[in-house]
């Protein structure tokens, strides 16, 4: 009786509809044995809409991926910041984006990091670029070869300024076929300059410990010994 009974509502329900109507399943539907109608017109506005959707969503996705990758494939240095007022070492990251290999890069250093020294590369050479009053200003590695699809890095010992702010770097990068891509700008390394770390005071943990050792030595000798232990104790607080 109960399956007549809904039979006789489903065939019901599909005669109040027109007959240029379009199913949509739903879990509630399904479970009344009844889908829900709606016209070809609103069902196709669905449809248009959902595919609307959908290429949006692949464009969005596409345009961050590609972004992404383009941003990857820039010179990068390491690390990007610094404390003020230390020596560190910045590593320059070089990818190669292109067909043709990479065979030189030149390293522009802003005025307020002074450059010390130079870690050398197997099969590159560098060249030190100084100014009139002999600071170190960039450098230049050439002789080597970076193939597309790979990245090599360059690495420089430097000392940070004493005060915060952001030290942006200009890197040109010489391809075999004689381009060059110079990375400066918005599109160029930058390491921030933070507040200089705190220095750890001297007698810290790892030995404060020890001034106290004659006195636990004393009050051991003293249970032990007796007298000679007084003694000792005695001496350790003179």
């Amino acid at each position: 009786m109960l399956q007549v009974t809904l039979s006789l509502t489903h065939r019901q329900a599909m005669a109040c509809y027109p007959q240029d109507s379009v199913a949509i399943a739903h879990p509630l539907a399904s479970s009344l044995w009844a889908p829900a109608y709606v016209s070809e017109e609103i069902g196709a506005m669905i449809v248009d809409g959902l595919r609307s959707f959908f290429r949006g969503a692949v464009a969005a996705c596409l345009a961050f991926l590609l972004s992404y990758a383009l941003a990857a494939a820039h010179v990068s240095v390491l690390p990007e910041s610094l404390a003020a007022g230390s020596e560190a070492k910045l590593t320059f990251r070089v990818p190669v984006e292109r067909e043709v290999a990479t065979t030189g890069l030149e390293i522009s250093f802003p005025e307020d990091l002074e450059a010390l020294l130079f870690q050398p590369k197997p099969g590159w050479t560098y060249e030190v670029v100084r100014d009139s009053s002999g600071r170190i200003t960039g450098v230049i590695w050439s002789g080597g070869r970076i193939r597309p699809g790979e990245f090599d890095e360059f690495t420089v010992l430097v000392r940070t300024p004493d005060r915060q702010r952001q030290l942006a770097f200009t890197i040109r990068q010489t391809y075999a076929d004689g381009q060059v891509v110079t990375w400066e700008g918005d599109e160029g390394p930058v390491v921030t300059i933070t507040a200089q770390a705190a220095q750890r005071p001297a007698g810290g943990s790892a030995t404060g410990w020890l001034r106290w050792l004659p006195a636990l030595l004393a009050w051991l000798a003293l249970l032990l010994g007796g007298r000679a232990g007084f003694v000792l104790l005695a001496a350790s607080f003179a």
